[in-house]
């Protein structure tokens, strides 16, 4: 099985790698390129709900 993968150049430097925009913690489009080429990700959706006492959904996405 063949796994195709992003190159990335070494970078020289913090300068060298610009902060992706939005939340600093997520990676490039390319590092996330380079990630998926080597290891399975398993990825989760989730809608927050809020449950009475019953466990009844009284509220979504709060």
């Amino acid at each position: 099985m063949t796994i195709d993968t992003a190159e990335l150049p070494d970078p020289e430097g913090p300068e060298d790698r610009p902060t992706p925009p939005g939340n600093p913690g997520w990676l490039s489009d390319d590092e996330l390129s380079f990630v998926r080429g080597r290891m399975p990700i398993m990825y989760v959706e989730a809608v927050p709900v809020r449950l009475d006492g019953l466990g009844q959904v009284v509220e979504v996405g709060s």
